[in-house]
């Protein structure tokens, strides 16, 4: 139960970390930077998740895996989605 509830926490947080940065491609501005801040909170929560249902060592693998994984998504599902913005 908490390693689903820390992948979708890792979820939104590396989402908002995306849409936070200036490269982004979903919106024409982006966000401003007290979401980074939230993003940054959303990926320590999703580690305390993954600690209460993992060892320390597993859990800091998971976290870091799943973080590594949608951060390096988050622009491949940018270009591809058709809601992008038109340049």
């Amino acid at each position: 139960m908490f390693q689903i509830l820390a992948f979708t926490i890792t979820l939104f947080g590396a989402y908002l970390l995306y849409l936070t940065s200036r490269h982004q491609q979903f919106q024409a501005q982006p966000l401003k930077q007290r979401y980074r801040l939230l993003g940054y909170l959303l990926l320590a929560a999703a580690f305390c998740c993954f600690y209460q249902s993992l060892d320390g060592a597993p859990a800091l693998f998971m976290w870091l895996f799943t973080t590594a994984t949608c951060l390096t998504l988050m622009p491949i599902a940018a270009i591809l989605s058709p809601w992008r913005k038109a340049k």
